[in-house]
């Protein structure tokens, strides 16, 4: 849903793409132009657990937040940002990372509620608006891991249940 973004990625989705990458559109995606697909990771090695994202994440998805309230000044007034549980304390194992621009790079992961607007370049809250693939490509992939972190079988050969419901994580 970020016309800036799509203007200048374009040629990215639709020149030397293979098959399987290029953009798709299905009853599950809500972008008017289509959406890719890119896969998720949860590696463990011992004790050690690491995520994997396609594109840049904001911290608040790994750490989590308090709910919080910021004043902009009187041009921007208050914004409220709730709370958000951080996907670390669902990993299993004693250490813990998350690691992105992984499998693929598809731009920012902003939580919706943090997000202003692409077009909203004088808020001094604003960047990641205008670089990221869509305002739900954030909170889309942090329910994906959200349901990778709840699988009782966690292992290659065993597909997600967005996968075996036939609901890819889609982004818009």
């Amino acid at each position: 849903d970020n016309f800036i973004h799509e203007t200048m990625t374009t040629s990215v989705w639709t020149y030397g793409v293979e098959p399987q990458d290029k953009m798709i559109r299905n009853e599950h995606c809500r972008n008017l132009h289509g959406c890719v697909r890119s896969p998720l990771t949860l590696l463990r090695i011992g004790e050690l657990s690491l995520l994997t994202a396609p594109g840049e994440i904001d911290p608040v998805y790994f750490f989590g937040r308090a709910a919080s309230t910021v004043d902009y000044g009187a041009k921007w007034g208050q914004w409220y940002f709730p709370a958000i549980e951080g996907l670390e304390q669902f990993m299993p194992g004693k250490h813990k990372a998350m690691v992105g621009q992984a499998n693929n790079y598809l731009s920012y992961l902003v939580p919706v509620s943090d997000n202003v607007g692409w077009s909203n370049d004088k808020h001094p809250n604003h960047y990641e608006e205008l670089v990221t693939i869509g305002k739900n490509f954030g909170d889309d992939t942090y329910a994906a891991l959200l349901d990778l972190l709840s699988e009782e079988f966690r292992g290659s050969c065993q597909p997600s249940s967005l996968a075996r419901s036939a609901s890819p994580l889609m982004t818009e």
